[in-house]
Order: structure tokens, then C-alpha cells, then sequence
């Protein structure tokens, strides 16, 4: 009865471990891994602006937070995909490290449209207020659509399913 109880202790332990949201890298520097906290923190500064826009309350301090935060992460994790990083726990197809020059002009794109919705962001701040024009938050709207647009650009061309 004892080996049984500790067979299924073990076992159990075991398949928890595969349960772990800690991403295992093998190389050093971990890029793969890396990358994927960078993209996560970027979502969780990116979709509360969305849900604001989307739904409201909008809050414009607080969406300039997250705007500020996530624009500090959008360059980040470019540089961390290289020919090298396709290889698990990597969510990119094949393409995304055999056509380095293709995901670089997505990334540009990504880039212009995240500058774009910096502009905006400074012009409701220049607003003041707690929420800004109606017409602002249009052209704020927008330009994080372009945001996202660009997004699922990438997601489409270079993520797997």
C-alpha cells in the first residue's frame, strides 16, 4: 500500500510540474522565453485600453499608464527573433525565423502604427481631462486599431495555430 501511495505522490507531482506557466528555454539568454514574457506584459498593458475604448469607463490617466508602459515594451522583443529561436516552447511556424526579413517589415509596421497611437495618447494629454473629446477618443480608437491590426498581421503570418 505504501509503494502504491507513493507511486501516485510521484505521479502526481509529476504531472503537475507540466502544468507550470514558467516557459523552459535551453539557450542561453533564453530568447524564446523571453520574448513571450515581453509579449504577455505588452497584453496586459494593451488590452485594458482596448476594453476602455471598447466599453468604457474611459479613464484617460489610466489608460496613459498602460499606454506608457506597453510603449516602453514594443521594441523589446524584435531583436529576440533570430534563425535560431524556432525551436520549443516557441509559438512562431518555420517562417518566422526562415523569412527574419519579412517579420522585420511586420515589426516596422507594428512600430509606425504603436508611434501613431503615441501621438494621440500626447494629444489627449494635452487635453487634460478625465476622459477627452469624444472626438480624441475616435482618433485614439483608431489609431490602437491600427495597433492591433498589426498585431494580427504578424499573428497570422508567423504564430502558430
Amino acid at each position: 500500500m505504501g509503494y502504491v501511495r507513493g507511486i501516485l505522490i510521484a505521479a502526481a507531482v509529476w504531472g503537475l510540474t507540466g502544468c507550470s506557466s514558467e516557459v523552459t528555454d535551453p539557450q542561453p539568454g533564453q530568447p524564446v522565453a523571453t520574448r513571450q514574457k515581453l509579449f504577455k506584459a505588452m497584453l496586459r498593458e494593451f488590452e485594458p485600453m482596448g476594453v476602455m475604448l471598447r466599453q468604457g469607463p474611459f479613464e484617460a490617466e489610466q489608460f496613459v499608464g498602460h499606454w506608457r508602459r506597453f510603449a516602453e515594451l514594443a521594441d523589446q522583443p524584435w531583436p529576440l527573433f533570430r534563425a535560431d529561436t524556432c525551436y520549443p516552447p516557441a509559438k512562431v511556424t518555420p517562417q518566422a525565423c526562415s523569412d527574419l526579413s519579412g517579420l522585420q517589415q511586420r515589426a516596422e509596421t507594428f512600430r509606425a502604427a504603436v508611434a501613431q497611437l503615441g501621438e494621440q495618447v500626447a494629444a489627449l494629454e494635452a487635453e487634460g481631462g478625465s476622459s477627452g473629446t469624444s472626438e480624441r477618443r475616435v482618433a485614439v480608437k483608431q489609431a490602437y486599431d491600427r495597433v492591433y491590426d498589426a498585431c494580427q498581421e504578424c499573428h497570422r503570418g508567423y504564430r502558430k495555430k
